[in-house]
């Protein structure tokens, strides 16, 4: 049971308030003064109703002090006052942060309410400055009594609630409240800010000799504020970083506001992930956040980027508010600069050009040579400070005092001092190499000797890397072993460093290396690593021609130990950087990137090393190479920057279970701080003593105090909550249990607090006496936790009192906080200690009478209902608690949302409630769940009333001891209850996504009484679940996910229970590897499951499910993923597929368009991937892919809609609907855009199918664009001649119909002539509509890819590369939109293969969208690239295949418009016969000769001699067709009594006779005529059918009933109106074989007298 006494505490300080027929909250932030809104006491008069209502009494108030602009008053209590008073906290809210808030919503009761919720954002042009959005409220009740209540982050009270805005609550900070109030009128905290120095440079400037002179310069130059940029410049060694550490301003409004090390000595870092940009940012953001507590968000690296001026602007403010200037400081950045490239602007460029008047930032390098041009036009000319030597007496002090403890001639100390001339570094050598050389015996020539053989480096350091250089043995190892560290990154052990040798000899490396080792470890060490960078950037300069091949040598020892850590964080590193490039490049890929992760390399140095080889890439001219490592680098940013950082508590959590303590802590604290609250820091704490990781405790440790330290010494003599001091107590409690903490230091620390916290009244001695208490029982229950055994006897005997109600609760508050802690990674459970505490208490509880508040009556109950405990004093409490249900409720006032607080009172009161009284009837069940509102939600309360009772009567039965055996069928009965199908859940009325929660809650609780009371009967649990599974228990998939993935919870700890937690969790993730596509939900959900793996200690399974993860962490992101438009670059592209390259990518389109990321931007690409797959693959193939996505073959679409299980209610109604899958009115325009070869008559016509469409918002632009475009090929004159009057009329008959749609003001937008525009005018004003013109003198809108063009000019692939190399190292955006505004001018460069550069692409996307084979396999009809010289043709047989479109509208508009297209090209005609002849679809061929016979009324000359070409004829006299050969019979007499040609007629009279006899009825039964009755009744009324027809006829039904064809037509045919959201049903496939089989049954069997009638009868004309 979670312990809750502070906030307990705090709601007795809160109270309501009345003023006349106002009646709000207000708060004690004083012993006689309480905070509200002012406008809850607006109408305040001292003679009227004004009224606090205390627990004591009413008491009278006065208005005390008005802040009009904050809506909040401050009232004076009269009467009475408070000892106690609540924390008010000047804190920099940042949005996402977790709140609380309680106060006085109803307004006919004093009980209050808590609110718990999280800020959302910040609140303009209001009093209120925040929005807390609510777990809690709602908006379809006032909740106006809740003005005035404080809102809680921690103990503090961070701002004010004055108003509700729908769900939310707006409220006031206190920071605002502080900067308008007078100065100390109300007591308020505020936060302070932090800075340090790496433990490594702070030894070092302990040790050393400050450069006064120097830091006098640059502080005189700070404070005048002018300087934005300074740097400090000098000599390797001079002293620029121990300033930059020691540096503190003498002028008291000059603050240090961070200093960054590019070069750390024994970092716990590796240089390449210190110096990346990730790490840089980072950096910056916690300087953000610790000095203005600003709004901090999960975050990517991109938005991190984006953010840093902001943060620069925030802190800048805040300062400024102080009257303050800032200073942050970045030293060595000589580490950016490398014999492999200048990264200074990757870093520098982070910063934004223009800073905050008063922030400065202070460089430091060796010389300005090395900084960018666009860094050294920030420094003015006076802001270059050059740090000089030191001063005799300076060097002298330090060499004293550094340079070994034995006694030296100060002759000789100042003989070394004149030989350093000052400089540090060289000084630091000295002392070194004497404190490690020489000692007391060392004779003084001796030492005279070594003086006389050092160099003088006249202010050079290198004079002396000079002179030690020659003293090394050419034939010796030292070379090889500096060249060697020269190249490792960070310390290296030296049996490592050993065993890179080519010759790994330990004798010859200790010999040789003597003489270096000053400039190389520390003393006494076993750790090496060049000390400073300037001896590294020596030595790779003496030995350049070997440094590659000392990368191989490196590269091979990693090779050969590819465990160790070294060579996992840095073999592609050594391998990049030495003789073979290529070969590391090759390596930086998927599988390197996911070792690096399942071995928990930074991400930082991933990136870092991704980056070095783009840049490596870019030198070497690599262009397929730069491609793919930026699709590398754009998966490797979305796990680390999103997935991973969005599930860092369970990576943590996994982490510590799997063995590795180190990684877990850097999910926990950052540059020991804190990224967790201070009581999940020692639960973490606690986990890591208890798992023996000691070192990883001690740094958690350290970050816990200082953040303690922090909180407490900014609350010094303020009154706060105790609860920081309380903590502080907890932690030396675990370090004490944990054996490294003295347990002296506990009472002192009591003692301390007494001496902290002064003041005698009764308020500080009541907080006193709560810390301690909250100490004590914190200690008392960790004591327990650890197995040892307490005499309560012994307290009282020390405390010389007698048991009462405060010390009783003392120790409930110790069992309360036992059952807390034991919780998490590490859950012991009821130990024999505890029992023993336990039954002490319950002694207590007999022998002595007790009269508890009703404070304490809540807590008892929550605490001692589960426990082994005699059941007459259990229900004393509960009698005198006196529990109460109430309704039971389960909505939040939002109507969509459960509410947690009220589901768990219900079932907590029932629970008691069946404790309590034995003769409680057992409440009924049913299996009322309908789909009216009232019936499933009483059926869901009579689940939960009836677990509540039976966990209440287990309770009480196991306490007495008596058998509850008979109880399980109670039991037994709800799961059997449990047993709605899913077709019903989903018509549950107004349910949302509520069962998905409450569910889930019933089985949660019936798997708790099942581990506690009845494991033997676990199989009847089981059964039910696996009866029920595979419709996901009958519940959505988030449902069913958070019961697998609970259960697995609650069964996982327990041995006897854990074969069943191993089953549900294998059983999950095989279900969310099949079901979640969504990789950010399927990643948490997986990671959850990989925790619970771990606890149960099969980490096999742990790894499995880990390294899917991985796998899965790639992206596609969720919202707004546009990442797949780069496939649809191509078009812009002289390139060409073949049909496995397009079907590729077809099957990635596919695969990305169910659930794995926004359906609508997949759809999106897919409309223009249609005009792609024009462009670079064929006509032929893009026509059938439309046909595809839009309306496949009847199969397919029964298979999409049927295949995908996932809340399958019932088969074929899941989120798949089957076909309809492309935005029709996009993917065609951009066809048709495409296909600018195409006639521009065909072009428009087919455009008018989708010109007026339901989403003009988005398409109306496209469409302009396109008619534009057909308006230039076809000329003026004939626009204004044949197009504009057919579009005037369309416009207003079609388009215009809804009165919506931007179409005019885009095309005016474009470079149309005015002259066209005008006739368009004329034209619509003709037909009544007028055109209101932006402008008759329009200006030119040239939208021009000015820098893609300028790329494109350039000569080769490699100036193209040079020139935005720093957009594809370190680019602004994702990696994959910088690259996609490259791709164009690389690929056409001669240089670059194509081929290649489309496994690169579609190699990224089977990464991470992961297509299947079935996907596929369903594009393998594509047919590639083709030479195509019939494209107008194939645009006619597309506007020809639309007379089969569902949709009648769209279906009429392609007949008006083949109809108006023949008019300006014959070729319709010729189209139409070959659809008739061969038809490509069923049913085509009557459409298509209907169209014919219509053309043929209105110009028969011209249909006839299309007829007459080639053997049309002849071809169409065979179509044994009746519906075909009746409208060419019409046809015929056309063209007897027009042309004068009877031959067609007379052929056909054969077919169609005048008169047949009648043939009679037939009878049928009814299910062999399935939908088709009323047409084959009024077939038999015209006497058409007869025997033969019933003999065809029921064989061919007969067989297509037998292979199941029917039934799946049917199908297709409601999935196909579903997919097309129409409200009738559209004529199918079953519709139109029908029909066929009609035709072909009754052809050459239907007279000329009846055949019209037939020919309606059987197409429903």
């Amino acid at each position: 049971m979670a312990f809750n006494s502070r906030y307990d505490m705090y709601e007795k300080l809160i109270v309501q308030v009345i003023c006349d027929k106002e009646i709000g909250t207000a708060f004690y932030v004083a012993p006689d003064l309480l905070l509200t809104a002012w406008h809850t006491v607006e109408s305040f008069k001292n003679d009227g109703n004004n009224v606090v209502k205390a627990v004591g009494g009413d008491l009278k108030f006065v208005v005390d002090k008005i802040y009009v602009n904050a809506d909040v008053a401050v009232l004076k209590v009269q009467e009475k006052t408070s000892e106690e008073y609540l924390p008010l906290l000047s804190h920099h809210i940042r949005i996402g942060e977790s709140c609380i808030t309680f106060g006085y919503p109803d307004t006919a009761k004093l009980k209050g309410l808590r609110v718990n919720g999280n800020i959302k954002q910040k609140v303009l042009d209001s009093t209120a400055d925040y929005n807390l959005q609510t777990d809690d409220t709602g908006d379809s009740l006032n909740y106006s009594g809740m003005s005035g209540a404080p809102v809680f982050q921690g103990d503090n009270v961070v701002g004010v609630v004055i108003e509700q805005i729908g769900n939310s609550l707006n409220f006031v900070s206190v920071q605002k409240l502080n900067d308008i109030q007078e100065e100390g009128y109300l007591p308020i905290d505020t936060e302070q800010g932090v800075t340090t120095v790496p433990a490594s440079i702070a030894r070092d400037v302990e040790a050393s000799q400050p450069n006064f002179e120097v830091i006098q310069a640059l502080d005189e130059r700070l404070a005048e504020r002018s300087s934005k940029w300074v740097l400090l410049y000098g000599s390797p060694g001079c002293g620029k970083t121990t300033l930059t550490a020691y540096f503190e301003s003498e002028y008291e409004n000059l603050e240090v506001l961070g200093r960054f090390f590019f070069k750390v000595p024994n970092d716990t870092l590796s240089r390449a992930e210190r110096c990346s940009q990730g790490f840089f940012v980072n950096w910056l953001e916690t300087i953000y956040a610790n000095r203005t507590g600003g709004e901090l968000v999960k975050s990517s690296f991109e938005d991190k980027r984006n953010g840093i001026a902001g943060w620069l602007r925030v802190i800048s403010r805040v300062l400024l508010n102080e009257g303050k200037s800032g200073v942050i400081f970045l030293d060595g950045l000589d580490e950016l600069s490398t014999e492999n490239g200048n990264r200074i602007d990757d870093i520098l460029s982070l910063i934004p050009d223009t800073l905050p008047d008063n922030i400065s930032i202070v460089l430091s390098c060796i010389t300005k040579e090395i900084l960018p041009a666009s860094v050294i036009r920030r420094i003015a000319a006076d802001d270059y400070i050059e740090v000089t030597p030191l001063n005799m007496a300076a060097c002298e002090s330090f060499i004293q005092e550094n340079s070994g403890e034995w006694p030296k001639p100060y002759t000789f100390i100042q003989a070394v001092a004149v030989k350093t001339e000052g400089h540090p570094l060289y000084m630091n050598y000295l002392c070194r190499y004497i404190s490690e050389t020489f000692d007391e015996t060392t004779k003084e020539c001796e030492l005279n000797d070594w003086l006389i053989s050092l160099p003088t480096i006249s202010g050079d350091i290198r004079s002396y890397y000079e002179a030690v250089w020659k003293k090394a043995d050419p034939k010796g190892v030292v070379f090889e072993v500096l060249a060697l560290l020269s190249q490792t990154r960070g310390p290296i052990e030296e049996e490592h460093l050993i065993g890179m040798m080519k010759s790994p000899n330990p004798f010859e490396f200790k010999s040789f290396t003597k003489e270096f080792l000053h400039l190389l470890k520390e003393k006494d060490s076993d750790v090496y690593e060049i000390y400073h960078s300037s001896f590294r950037l020596f030595i790779t300069g003496n030995l350049s021609t070997i440094i590659s091949y000392t990368n191989d040598q490196i590269a091979a020892y990693c090779d050969a130990h590819k465990e160790q850590i070294y060579s996992i964080e840095n073999h592609l590193h050594h391998v990049v950087n030495g003789s073979d490039v290529r070969k590391g490049l090759s390596m930086c890929n998927q599988n390197w990137a996911d070792q690096c992760a399942i071995n928990d390399v930074s991400p930082d140095l991933i990136m870092h090393d991704i980056k070095e080889c783009l840049s490596l890439a870019v030198d070497n001219n690599l262009p397929i190479e730069v491609v793919r490592l930026m699709l590398l680098a754009q998966r490797i940013e979305m796990r680390c920057d999103s997935i991973m950082v969005d599930n860092a508590k369970e990576v943590a959590d996994i982490k510590i279970l799997m063995g590795k303590p180190a990684v877990a802590l850097k999910y926990l604290v950052r540059d020991n701080s804190l990224l967790i609250g201070i009581d999940t820091a020692i639960s973490y704490l606690r986990c890591l003593f208890e798992f023996g990781y000691e070192d990883e405790a001690y740094t958690l440790s350290c970050a816990i105090e200082a953040a303690i330290r922090k909180e407490i010494n900014e609350n010094i003599g303020k009154k706060s909550s105790p609860y920081v001091f309380a903590l502080k107590g907890q932690l030396m409690v675990e370090g004490i249990m944990a054996g490294y903490e003295d347990p002296a230091h506990l009472p002192r620390y009591l003692n301390f607090l007494n001496r902290l916290i002064e003041g005698k009244d009764e308020e500080v001695i009541k907080m006193k006496s709560m810390i301690r208490e909250m100490i004590l029982a914190y200690q008392i229950s960790i004591e327990l936790r650890s197995g040892k055994k307490i005499d309560i006897g012994q307290y009282l005997k020390k405390y010389e009192i007698d048991w009462n109600e405060e010390f009783f609760m003392f120790f409930i508050k110790v069992i309360a906080l036992y059952d807390y802690t034991d919780t998490g990674l590490h859950a012991i459970g009821h130990n024999e200690a505890f029992n023993d505490c336990l039954r002490q208490v319950e002694e207590a509880m007999l022998s002595h009478t007790f009269k508890f508040c009703e404070d304490e009556l809540k807590v008892l109950p929550s605490v001692l209902i589960d426990k082994k405990i005699r059941t007459d004093i259990v229900q004393m409490i509960l009698k005198d608690y006196g529990p109460n249900p109430g309704s039971f409720v389960f909505r939040k006032d939002n109507g969509v949302d459960v509410d947690a607080d009220s589901l768990n009172h219900f079932y907590q009161e029932s629970l008691y409630l069946a404790y309590l009284n034995e003769e409680l009837n057992c409440p009924a069940l049913n299996r009322n769940y309908h789909s009216d509102n009232i019936s499933w939600a009483r059926y869901i309360e009579a689940l939960v009333a009836r677990t509540a009772y039976v966990n209440g009567v287990l309770y009480r039965k196991r306490a007495v001891g008596e058998d509850y055996q008979g109880v399980y069928a109670a039991v037994k009965e709800i799961i059997d209850s449990m047993d709605f199908s899913f077709e019903q859940r989903v018509r549950w009325k107004r349910s949302y996504l509520l069962p998905e929660e409450l569910i889930p809650f019933v089985y949660d609780k019936l798997a708790e009484i099942y581990k506690e009371f009845f494991v033997d009967k676990l199989n009847d649990f089981m059964v039910h679940l696996q009866n029920r599974m595979s419709d996901q228990l009958s519940l959505y998939r988030e449902g069913y996910c958070a019961i697998l993935i609970r259960l697995t919870v609650i069964f996982a700890p327990s041995e006897q229970t854990r074969r069943i937690a191993l089953y549900l969790a294998d059983e999950a993730v095989k279900y969310i590897e099949y079901a979640v596509q969504n990789r950010s939900e399927r990643c948490g959900y997986l990671l959850q499951i990989c925790r619970e793996y771990a606890l149960m200690g099969e980490n096999d399974k742990a790894t499995v499910v880990y390294h899917e993860v991985i796998r899965s962490s790639m992206g596609p992101e969720w919202y707004k993923e546009a990442q797949l438009e780069f496939i649809n670059r191509f078009k812009s592209l002289d390139v060409a597929f073949d049909k496995k390259q397009i079907a590729h990518l077809a099957a990635i389109f596919e695969e990305a368009s169910g659930e794995m990321t926004f359906q609508r931007y997949i759809r999106q690409q897919k409309n223009t991937f249609v005009a792609t797959i024009a462009k670079t693959s064929s006509l032929k193939d893009a026509i059938a892919y439309y046909k595809f996505e839009t309306l496949p073959a009847a199969d397919r679409i029964v298979k999409n809609a049927e295949e995908w299980k996932v809340d399958m209610p019932k088969v074929g109604e899941g989120y798949e609907l089957g076909c309809n899958h492309l935005i029709e009115a996009s993917a065609i325009c951009q066809l048709l855009d495409e296909c600018k070869e195409v006639s521009p008559y065909i072009r428009y016509s087919i455009s008018e199918l989708f010109w007026d469409n339901w989403d003009k918002m988005h398409n109306d632009y496209q469409y302009a664009e396109l008619h534009s475009d057909i308006f230039t090929v076809l000329g003026e004159n004939k626009v204004q001649e044949v197009l504009l009057p057919r579009m005037a009329e369309y416009f207003v008959d079609k388009y215009n119909h809804d009165g919506k749609g931007d179409y005019l003001n885009e095309l005016e937008r474009l470079q149309i002539p005015t002259a066209i525009l005008n006739e368009l005018e004329g034209k619509l004003e003709e037909l009544g509509y007028k055109w209101e013109r932006a402008s008759k003198n329009r200006k030119k809108y040239v939208i021009e890819e000015e820098r893609i063009g300028k790329l494109s000019d350039l000569p080769t692939s490699q100036a193209v590369l040079e020139k935005c190399r720093k957009d594809i190292v370190s680019p602004l955006g994702s990696y994959w939109y910088s690259l996609s505004k490259i791709i164009s001018p690389l690929i056409r460069k001669t240089d670059f293969s194509f081929n290649e550069l489309f496994e690169v692409v579609t190699g990224h996307y089977d990464i991470n969208v992961r297509p299947s084979a079935e996907q596929f396999e369903k594009f393998n009809w594509f047919v590639g690239k083709l030479e195509e010289t019939d494209k107008d043709e194939q645009m006619i047989h597309l506007l020809i295949w639309f007379f089969l479109h569902p949709d009648r509208t769209i279906s009429s508009r392609a007949f008006e418009s083949i109809c108006w297209l023949v008019k300006y090209d014959e070729r319709v005609i010729d189209c139409l016969i070959d659809e008739v002849v061969s038809p490509s679809e069923i049913g085509l061929a009557t459409q298509a000769s209907a169209v014919l016979l219509e053309m043929a009324k209105d110009n028969p000359d011209r249909v006839l001699a299309h007829t007459k070409m080639k053997d049309n004829e002849t071809q169409l006299l065979h179509i044994p067709l009746f519906s075909v050969s009746r409208n060419l019979y019409e046809m015929a007499k056309i063209f007897a009594e027009e042309c004068g040609y009877a031959d067609l007629l007379n052929e056909l009279k054969s077919v169609i006779p005048e008169s047949l006899p009648d043939r009679g009825e037939v009878w049928i039964d009814f299910e062999d005529k399935m939908f088709v009755e009323h047409k084959i009744d009024k077939l038999n009324n015209l006497n058409v059918t007869g025997k033969d027809f019933a003999t065809q006829y029921l064989d061919e039904v007969h067989a297509m009933t037998k292979n199941g064809s029917i039934k799946m037509l049917i199908r297709s045919g409601v999935y196909v109106q579903r997919s097309f959201y129409l409200d009738y049903s559209p004529k199918g496939s079953y519709s139109r074989i029908m029909e066929n089989l009609f035709d072909r049954i009754l052809y050459s069997k239907v007279d000329n007298a009846r055949a019209s009638h037939v020919y309606y009868t059987i197409n429903d004309f």
